[in-house]
């Protein structure tokens, strides 16, 4: 899923540091939400444990919004 961002033009943007890609950040992005994941399993606390999982998910949400950015199957991302 390795794929370059585009500026709002369609067209690729021009500069250093400009260019991003996707699936090393949705890479980082699984582990973080991994290791919330693993990390309720540290804790007694309901609360801090609700927040790590609603952590997880929201982290998974971002990883599944670059997939779906990068094979262009939301509307919004062609």
């Amino acid at each position: 899923m390795t794929t370059q961002m585009t500026g709002p033009s369609g067209e690729e943007p021009r500069g250093e540091g400009t260019r991003y890609d996707t699936e090393s950040l949705a890479e980082m992005l699984r582990a973080a939400a991994h290791q919330a994941r693993s990390d309720i399993t540290h804790t007694d606390d309901p609360k801090a444990q609700a927040l790590l999982e609603t952590s997880a998910e929201v982290l998974l949400g971002l990883v599944t919004a670059f997939e779906h950015y990068a094979e262009g199957r939301e509307p919004a991302w062609r």
